[in-house]
């Protein structure tokens, strides 16, 4: 049973891939687009898995990612995380992932991923480093407020052993240099057997510019562990982080 909803799970993420890649005879020609690209830089005085909905430890980390947003919707996302206190924590990986973002009207967009997750505990690609697939369903209600749902399946190829569904939802209201966001994660325990819920809030105060591509944030995330019903490599608890920022575009 819990291989047939991983099986489904999976199909999902492909199909929605695959409707990225229509056929020859249904392509428009549309004027390209210049892309764009930012990187930010965070500090925080915590490790929170924020796909996972789980704080690792209660160390200092730092993380850089860098974001390219092509023409026709197509992005790469690149996130490198590190555990400032200790090198060889869970808290030292790097996710690579290709997306494309698929609008079905003027709301409500698809967005696929698949990519590498690499763990960098003792090495560049340590043991559970595999292929990672995401799928990213949002609604626009207005300029502000957004509402989003991820499902990420984990170590999908070279190390099944790590297999993992997590849900994570989110409702993110934005409004000059105010950023909240609200979210809930889910492990239902259908792959692996670890189930847990928990939430949590951020506030941001975001965009304080320094020139004309640089920008300053800062801001904390709140995370509670609702629902707890078995243990992980991983520990599940409860935390508040502060984070600073920098953006550069």
């Amino acid at each position: 049973m819990r291989i047939r909803l991983y099986s489904t799970g999976v199909f999902l993420v492909m199909a929605s891939w695959a409707m990225a890649f229509p056929s020859d005879s249904t392509k428009r020609a549309s004027p390209k687009k210049k892309g764009t690209s930012s990187v930010v830089v965070r500090t925080h005085t915590l490790g929170l898995f924020f796909y996972m909905g789980k704080v690792a430890n209660y160390h200092p980390t730092a993380d850089v990612s860098f974001t390219y947003t092509g023409s026709g919707g197509w992005g790469l996302f690149v996130f490198k995380v590190a555990d400032i206190k200790d090198i060889h924590s869970h808290n030292n990986f790097t996710f690579a992932l290709l997306s494309k973002a698929i609008h079905l009207g003027s709301h409500f967009t698809i967005t696929p991923n698949i990519g590498v997750a690499l763990e960098q505990q003792h090495a560049f690609a340590d043991h559970g480093s595999d292929v990672l697939a995401m799928l990213t369903s949002s609604f626009r209600f207005n300029k502000n407020l957004v509402a989003d749902q991820t499902a990420m399946f984990t170590n999908l190829i070279f190390e099944p052993v790590y297999s993992d569904w997590i849900n994570r939802f989110r409702l993110l209201y934005s409004k000059g240099h105010l950023d909240m966001t609200g979210f809930l994660w889910l492990n239902n325990g259908l792959i692996d057997g670890i189930h847990y819920t928990s939430t949590g809030i951020s506030i941001f105060y975001n965009r304080i510019p320094l020139g004309k591509r640089v920008w300053l944030g800062g801001g904390a995330t709140g995370l509670l562990v609702s629902r707890r019903l078995s243990t992980d490599v991983v520990p599940i608890n409860n935390g508040v982080q502060f984070t600073a920022s920098l953006t550069i575009k």
